[in-house]
């Protein structure tokens, strides 16, 4: 869908994914979804919503922030996330994940070494998926 916002996008097809792989897991909940919000978190006087949080055993560990990578604006894209996800570890939690939706069909994305040094040095998981014709994801090659 092309005019798809991240939310709508989110609960549709994250979401989904994200909620399969916790079940199997006792006492792992998820919270927010795209549709509906995780807590805010307040950081310079404004709210921040991680798109999704994971509990365990009533503790959030897990914020993942969701993000399309559109044809303009990519790399305010990347760096919103990074600040969000930023915001988010400063928040206590233990793992935070960036997931980056590539809407490009022809994709520049590469992490290199530098790259895979900068997520772990700021504690960040990074997921980047392509969206295929059909609307769901491909882990990005």
């Amino acid at each position: 869908r092309q005019d798809e916002r991240e939310p709508a996008y989110t609960a549709r097809v994250i979401a989904p994914i994200v909620r399969a792989h916790v079940q199997k897991y006792a006492g792992v909940v998820m919270s927010g979804d795209g549709a509906t919000s995780a807590r805010t978190i307040s950081f310079l006087g404004r709210p921040h919503r991680p798109d999704m949080i994971l509990t365990v055993d009533q503790v959030e560990v897990m914020a993942i922030e969701v993000k399309f990578l559109r044809s303009s604006g990519r790399q305010n894209a990347v760096a919103t996330a990074l600040g969000q996800a930023s915001i988010y570890k400063l928040a206590d939690f233990a793992a935070v994940a960036v997931c980056l939706i590539d809407l490009e069909s022809t994709s520049d994305i590469a992490i290199g070494e530098r790259e895979k040094y900068a997520f772990a040095s700021m504690g960040i998981v990074p997921l980047i998926f392509k969206r295929r014709r059909n609307n769901l994801v491909n882990l990005h090659a």
